[in-house]
């Protein structure tokens, strides 16, 4: 690929992406502005925002290196991240929004009556953000070594940057693949990236609506990188003997069209692989700031900038120490955490009374340390070990196990529900009057 094609469209994007940002912080006034854009994205704003923020490094390209390595059993992938927003739209977009909650760890405080419980919600949200940078960061490194011949450490390098100076100014057996789906499934409630968009609908009703277009634009979407993938088998197998099928998105159209017309796809694709990591990271970005600066640096829009260049950061340095992982695959690991950590809060926090403080903290906890051991064991077995599969792809127990400690615990302790409980869950669940619904209180700070 001509590196010209690739120096023209990352700079592009990059622009492109500062400009919206510096846009942004001419229209934020308060504190509730920079959040949540003060509850007023409609829902095919805020679709196609969640969108472009969903389809990262993992949509991309990795899909279509899966399905160069592994053929159709690669559209697990596809399938589940696609129906895991079926289950936001049943279970949590809706009371979630009516929580009156800036963050995830906003609603734990409110829903549990619980600090402590709300500091061990804002690490694990920390930590499910970060390990989502991470791959990331490494599908950019991938784009700029690909498409320029640069070093990887400049793809990286530069995402972050961006990303940055933009939320600063503006803003695969049975098993694996059961486990994988409750993985994709569960894990899609718990991503901070996602959750914090819903908070910037107006109502319970737009935030379902959000959804639903959200649906529809991901199953368009994923018709393309499957394209992609049986392409790259035929044209480019090349690729998986040598370690990168994940490049075939990238490569592909100079391969099969050629000339200037090949030149221009090549440039489109460049540009929206480099929108995707952008869209991804920014996301996240924005939704660890707003934790990292809730519990720490006072809520604030000084604080809130201080806390997205330390959550973008951390990501980098831990990118530029490790190899790239299959993008998609390292994702999906991701989406296991989430699933045992966040998700079980989430989801018996808005639908079971019986949820206490110390049976929330019990089963994240136990989440955690079971889905984080599982993978350092897995990661050290053999290929052809037995127990391998189990251990990399652990959603399969470690979920279950994550539900049975909080509902066990909470069932123990039921002199620790919180007293205003009560008041809470009616709120997540009386439906609210069309446009009676009041943001949080926002204070008067002006970036």
């Amino acid at each position: 690929m001509n590196p010209a094609i690739g120096y023209t469209a990352l700079t592009a994007v990059s622009v492109v992406t500062a400009l919206i940002g510096f846009y942004g912080l001419r229209i934020s006034r308060t504190t509730s502005d920079f959040y949540v854009a003060s509850r007023t994205v409609r829902p095919w704003w805020n679709a196609s925002a969640i969108g472009g923020e969903y389809l990262s490094a993992a949509s991309f390209l990795g899909i279509a290196g899966l399905v160069i390595v592994s053929g159709i059993d690669a559209l697990w992938f596809p399938i589940g991240h696609t129906a895991g927003y079926l289950m936001l739209l049943f279970f949590v977009a809706a009371p979630l929004l009516r929580s009156g909650a800036y963050t995830i760890p906003d609603f734990a405080e409110a829903r549990l009556g619980s600090a402590r419980a709300r500091h061990l919600t804002s690490v694990l949200v920390v930590l499910v953000g970060w390990f989502y940078i991470v791959p990331q960061l490494h599908g950019a490194a991938l784009t700029i070594r690909t498409t320029t011949g640069l070093p990887s450490w400049v793809g990286a390098g530069a995402v972050v940057a961006v990303v940055c100076l933009t939320v600063v100014t503006g803003g695969t057996g049975t098993y694996g693949t059961l486990s994988l789906m409750v993985a994709l499934l569960f894990g899609t409630l718990g991503l901070p990236h996602v959750l914090v968009r819903f908070y910037t609908n107006p109502d319970g009703a737009a935030a379902r609506r959000t959804t639903l277009i959200v649906l529809g634009l991901l199953s368009l979407f994923y018709l393309f990188p499957t394209i992609y993938g049986v392409l790259g088998r035929v044209f480019l197998p090349q690729l998986a003997a040598r370690g990168i099928p994940d490049a075939a998105v990238l490569l592909l159209p100079g391969r099969l069209v050629g000339g200037p017309g090949g030149d221009i796809l090549s440039a489109l694709v460049v540009a929206g692989a480099f929108a995707a990591f952008l869209s991804t990271t920014s996301g996240l970005v924005v939704s660890l700031a707003g934790v990292i600066s809730q519990d720490l640096l006072g809520g604030n829009v000084r604080g809130f900038r201080i806390a997205a260049v330390a959550a973008a950061v951390v990501p980098l340095g831990v990118a530029l120490g490790t190899d790239s992982l299959a993008l998609a695959g390292s994702v999906g690991l991701v989406f296991a955490f989430t699933a045992s950590t966040v998700c079980p809060l989430l989801l018996l926090g808005i639908w079971w009374r019986g949820l206490t403080d110390a049976g929330a903290m019990a089963g994240m906890a136990a989440g955690a340390v079971l889905c984080g051991a599982s993978m350092l064991v897995g990661a050290q077995l053999a290929q052809d070990s037995p127990w391998r599969t189990v251990m990399v792809q652990p959603a399969a127990w470690t979920v279950p196990a994550a539900f049975l400690t909080m509902v066990a615990v909470s069932l123990a302790t039921p002199g620790r529900l919180n007293p205003g409980m009560a008041r809470f869950m009616s709120k997540l669940h009386v439906p609210e009057r069309p446009h009676a619904m009041p943001g949080p209180a926002s204070g008067p700070d002006r970036p």
